[in-house]
């Protein structure tokens, strides 16, 4: 009878578990929705946040508009009609249309731009949002409007900046004076400015042709500018395009422009007409030209004129009466000269003076052509007396007035003094023709004496039958033989004097050419008692000069000593030493600082030189024994080519009997090396 009791007990508590089941499954489940929510939540503060993001709900019930996320209200709310207000008029009435739109149910939702004054009326501080309405309705009637909006203040204001900085631009390009356009990287035109319109003659809307075809594509870039050039390119060139009426010298520079990552983007083009500056600089080019050929045409003329007032030995004068000065120049257009017409007439000589100023002064008074002819103690130009042709024409103002006397003045000298010059060339012809007779009267003799010997001598040979005899004839006649020859090429040398005598120097080892020289020469001295010496300093000596000139003038001192040397020695040596102070006659004495040369010598113990000969030993024709063989000629040879060397000649000589030295210097470069080693064996005596 307790079985239904303890069902029903058992059937309760069961109940009671699954109830408590269900309770803790649905805590769970709304715990788990809430912990959701709240995550959910987080995350879209999160979201809003990072956003820069506001939410603000619009309270039908209370009409009141409250900030939900975030503080886009200043306080955390106000009334629609206050936040109105604080907007532009034009974007207030606009949001409230949308709002009355939305809250009837017309719309279900809208985007909006605000402009809000966060601050106050007399210290606005603007903001900007964009963003979305919706609203919350209940059985057709609005309960509230949620805007969700974004803080877009700093992408405005900088669209704004960036607009503003455009604008700039866009007006600095289109107003600028240099005629701009740019292009794409391959090469399309993107915008150009009203003076690249103006340079192409057209109206905006009419660069179609340009449009269409490419910058690398224009006649005159073409192969020249390629495509993906990254090179600054500056040319002018002849742009003429028949199809738009152009036809210009332009002047280009086409810079490639890279963007703010540093990689390429488009090109700029700059384009300048030259073309009025082009004719202008022809123009002027022509006219340069003419006024330089006119120039030039002037300046023969002038050298013309000078010349001639050179060569005719005339110059010109001009008087001006106010200054009282007289002015003289050889120059057209120069003064080189200038004096008062006092001083010009203390020039005149005293004899002439009175007389030369009356008729100067005749002159200026009648205003009349001046010409005289007068003498000068000196003149500007002439420190010795002259005679000068005088001649001027009287010159005016526009008022008739005499201004000044221009004219020339010639010198004249000459004329004067032709007769007396006539004289004189008539007297040294006169003095030729027995100066030639005496010449040739001297070779005829000298000449005479060697053909007679060699021809007696020639005729007895074939009779004589001792060896030694014959020997003796064979050497008497070599020796006149040697003799007739250098007579012979002494009179061939001194007719070619100023004329061949040719001077040519060539890189020799004068050592080695001064014993060449020695062997030859000391074949001559067969004088008994007579040593020939020779001194040769160096072992080499690498020098430039003309060995046959020099062994010429070595040969001639040697046969000079010869002639005058009965005992004793003859020296021959040289030394390389700057110039010489002492030119000719005495000993010579070296100058540290000269230039340096080589200095050769011809010693003799002969009859030697008195002391008032020795200046004249190196003219033509002397000699100072008129029983000694010879035409006095060589030692004239030898001091021509000294001359002619650039170097020069002397002889030092105690007086008769005391032996003489005969030298010449000639200028050379030596070697860097020098002194060179000295020769062992510089010295050699040759005894006969």
């Amino acid at each position: 009878m307790n079985h239904p009791l303890i069902y029903i007990l058992a059937g309760l508590l069961l109940t009671a578990v699954i109830v408590f089941l269900l309770i803790f499954f649905i805590r769970r489940k709304v715990g788990n929705a809430t912990r959701q929510t709240a995550d959910l939540g987080q995350m879209m503060d999160q979201v809003l946040n990072m956003g820069n993001y506001f939410v603000v709900e619009w309270d039908f019930s209370s009409n009141m508009l409250r900030n939900k996320y975030g503080n886009m209200l200043p306080g955390g709310s106000m009334k629609p009609e206050e936040f109105l207000r604080r907007m532009p008029p034009e974007e207030a009435q606009q949001l409230h249309n949308f709002n009355a739109q939305l809250a009837t149910g017309a719309i279900s939702h809208f985007s909006m731009n605000l402009s809000f004054n966060q601050g106050t009326p007399e210290q606005p501080e603007w903001r900007y949002f964009y963003g979305n309405a919706i609203a919350e309705m209940e059985n057709g009637k609005p309960l509230y409007i949620l805007y969700t909006t974004k803080d877009t203040t700093d992408e405005v204001l900088e669209s704004r900046r960036i607009k503003t900085i455009a604008s700039k631009y866009k007006k600095m390009f289109d107003t600028n004076l240099v005629a701009m356009s740019f292009y794409s990287a391959d090469g399309h035109l993107i915008d150009l400015n009203n003076k690249m319109y103006e340079l192409c003659q057209m109206q905006r809307g009419d660069e179609g042709y340009f449009r269409k075809s490419t910058l690398f594509s224009f006649p005159t870039l073409k192969d020249v500018y390629l495509p993906g050039s990254r090179e600054t390119l500056h040319v002018c060139q002849h742009l003429k395009e028949p199809q738009l009426g152009i036809d210009k010298y332009i002047e280009f520079r086409i810079y490639p422009a890279m963007n703010d990552d540093g990689i390429f983007a488009y090109y700029i083009v700059t384009s300048r007409d030259v073309t009025a500056e082009r004719n202008m600089h022809l123009e002027q080019r022509k006219q340069d030209q003419q006024l330089h050929a006119a120039n030039k045409a002037i300046e023969r003329h002038e050298k013309q004129l000078s010349y001639l007032l050179d060569e005719c030995q005339m110059y010109l004068w001009s008087y001006h009466i106010a200054e009282n000065m007289v002015n003289i120049t050889r120059s057209p257009g120069q003064t080189e000269f200038c004096e008062t017409i006092e001083e010009y007439l203390q020039t005149i000589n005293a004899e002439a003076r009175q007389q030369a100023t009356a008729e100067m002064l005749r002159a200026i008074e009648q205003a009349k052509p001046y010409n005289t002819i007068l003498p000068f103690d000196r003149t500007l130009f002439d420190s010795q007396p002259t005679w000068y042709s005088v001649s001027g024409i009287p010159l005016f103002d526009k008022d008739g007035q005499l201004t000044e006397f221009f004219g020339v003045s010639r010198n004249i000298t000459d004329l004067m003094q032709a007769q007396e010059k006539l004289r004189i060339e008539t007297a040294r012809a006169e003095d030729s023709g027995r100066l030639k007779a005496a010449f040739l009267a001297n070779m005829t003799h000298e000449i005479r004496t060697p053909l007679n010997a060699i021809v007696g001598f020639s005729d007895l040979l074939p009779t004589i039958d001792d060896d030694n005899e014959k020997k003796e004839f064979i050497r008497i006649i070599r020796n006149n033989c040697d003799m007739l020859l250098r007579l012979i090429n002494d009179i061939l040398e001194v007719s070619n004097i100023g004329q061949s005598l040719n001077i040519t120097p060539a890189d020799v080892d004068f050592p080695k050419v001064f014993n060449d020289i020695c062997q030859t020469l000391e074949q001559r001295v067969q004088e008994a008692g007579v040593t020939f010496l020779k001194d040769n300093p160096y072992e080499h000596l690498h020098i430039q000069l003309d060995k046959g000139r020099i062994q010429q003038v070595v040969t001639n001192f040697v046969t000079n000593a010869v002639k005058y040397t009965k005992q004793g020695h003859i020296k021959v040596g040289y030394k390389t030493a700057p110039a010489p102070l002492q030119h000719s006659g005495g000993t010579p004495h070296d100058a540290a600082d000269s230039q340096p040369g080589l200095y050769i010598y011809c010693e003799d113990t002969g009859a030697g030189i008195p002391k008032d000969k020795q200046d004249s030993v190196f003219e033509r024709f002397v000699k100072l024994n008129d029983f000694v063989q010879g035409t006095g000629l060589g030692l004239s040879i030898c001091k021509t080519i000294a001359e002619r060397c650039g170097g020069c000649i002397g002889v030092h000589s105690d007086g008769e009997g005391k032996g003489s030295t005969f030298w010449i210097w000639i200028p050379c470069a030596l070697p860097d090396s020098h002194p060179n080693h000295v020769n062992p064996d510089k010295s050699s005596i040759t005894k006969p």
